[in-house]
């Protein structure tokens, strides 16, 4: 399921102490998009990168497609170097001066060059470079040995300390090293150490500033080549229960096939929820305002959803605060989904959601309409709720009140509008599916969860 049809924001809690059931158990920095999440079928519940552990399966360059799993370089170690201002693969160059070779980088979509200098002995084009920029500096390179020679300076200082760790002191004692052999290098820095707040003056990207670096030369500014990073397949295990969430398929003939061994996507198991448009983003104030909201269920079974809400929002979900209450109810809070059993596309879209872009969209809105026009009459509630093949579009009412009693908050601007997230507390039941019956031990698909829907750009008015 696309984006464009997902308002799920679930909460992956990393702590299991907190009491999930409550909505002040919701931290926003733990909120995920449903589409980036793992499903773990022994815990039945949606896994976020942050609950997972990780394993390096495959490591290769997208350019050669040398393998370098069994390195611990983060860069192809070949002869595979990226422009500094676009990210493509150069196009290298030698030139025989008789002497000694050179070699040309180029760009082929943008107008960076490097041409380096004669070399008359075999050396790999790495060590190139990195002679080269040792040569002729940029303003980055200056800044970390700087900060570098800094570093190692304070050793002394910091040796002293009994509350130094020993891992510390290994740290230093490393840095200390490597500022030695520094020190051999016939390249040297400005000695100035006040110079560390000059990391301000980066804020103005010097490799894309010519003038920055050679004002009377602004087209032959000491800009170098990048290596090429590697490209890296891992493996992902939930950390509560250590079940494979995904597996990638390593294939070093041909290691950029996207292919997977095992795969558990949170979006093939959880229902995705979407916000039907909303033509007017103001609130009246004491006014209840009816919103739809789809359900859309992925999985070939029904599912049983129970959806409830905090009646009345904590003012830490409604961005920027202010002094008024807002009131969320639910009309309907019990539903079946039908089954994802339809070849139909159309089918699987909820009506609120159809639009006239397209002739086959409007080919079906108006067969809906139609059918509800000759459908039987029913209670008041059953006409705010459709129903599809495997969706289901629920009312939801939300009220904004108006506080005068409150005095610490200042009084709102009429322009000012508001972001109010919506926690959603939703229990699911369904048959467990057939990709999970080799994995799970439950019986069942049973779980609970909170999902954060967002109504952005909000107005009050009244």
């Amino acid at each position: 399921m696309s984006k464009i049809y997902n308002d799920s924001n679930i909460f992956c809690p990393t702590s299991t102490t907190a009491n999930i059931h409550e909505a002040s158990s919701i931290e926003f920095n733990q909120i995920y998009h449903l589409s980036i999440l793992h499903y773990c079928p022994t815990c039945q519940a949606p896994k976020s990168s942050e609950q997972c552990s990780f394993n390096l399966e495959s490591k290769f360059c997208s350019n050669c497609l040398a393998d370098h799993t069994d390195s611990r370089s983060g860069y192809c170690t070949k002869n595979c170097f990226i422009c500094p201002r676009c990210n493509v693969i150069l196009t290298i160059t030698i030139s025989d001066h008789g002497s000694g070779k050179s070699f040309k980088f180029r760009c082929p979509y943008c107008p960076f060059q490097f041409q380096s200098g004669i070399n008359e002995k075999p050396k790999s084009l790495h060590a190139i470079v990195k002679f080269e920029r040792k040569e002729n500096p940029d303003l980055h390179y200056q800044l970390f040995r700087t900060i570098q020679s800094s570093l190692s300076e304070r050793k002394d200082y910091y040796h002293d300390k009994s509350d130094l760790s020993e891992r510390m002191e290994k740290t230093l004692q490393l840095g200390s090293k490597h500022h030695h052999d520094i020190e051999k290098d016939p390249f040297t820095i400005d000695s100035n150490r006040d110079g560390i707040s000059d990391i301000q003056s980066l804020t103005r990207n010097p490799l894309l500033d010519n003038n920055s670096i050679h004002p009377n030369q602004p087209y032959q500014e000491p800009k170098f080549p990048i290596v090429h990073p590697l490209t890296s397949k891992f493996s992902r295990k939930c950390l509560a229960c250590n079940t494979q969430l995904l597996v990638p398929a390593v294939n070093k003939e041909a290691p950029t096939i996207n292919k997977f061994i095992i795969k558990f996507n949170a979006i093939e198991y959880m229902p995705t929820l979407k916000f039907a448009p909303i033509e007017d983003l103001t609130l009246q104030f004491d006014n209840q305002r009816q919103l739809l909201l789809n359900f859309i269920n992925p999985l070939s079974s029904k599912m049983a959803v129970t959806i409830a809400a905090p009646p009345i929002l904590s003012s830490r979900f409604v961005k920027p605060s202010c002094r008024h209450i807002v009131n969320v109810t639910l009309p309907v809070s019990k539903f079946v989904l039908g089954a994802l059993t339809s070849k139909n596309v159309m089918n699987g879209i909820p009506t609120s959601l159809l639009t006239s872009e397209t002739a086959a969209s409007r080919a079906e809105l108006v067969r809906r309409v139609g059918e509800a026009q000759y459908a039987e009459q029913t209670e008041d509630l059953q006409k705010l709720v459709q129903k599809g093949s495997n969706w289901y579009t629920i009312p939801i009412s939300v009220c904004v009140e108006k506080n005068t009693q409150e005095e610490s908050l200042p009084l709102e601007d009429s322009s000012v509008t508001y972001d109010i997230q919506i926690p959603l507390y939703i229990t699911v039941g369904s048959d467990l599916p057939d990709s999970l019956k080799s994995v799970s031990n439950r019986e069942r698909l049973s779980f609970g969860y909170w999902n954060v829907v967002k109504l952005e750009g909000i107005k009050f008015h009244g």
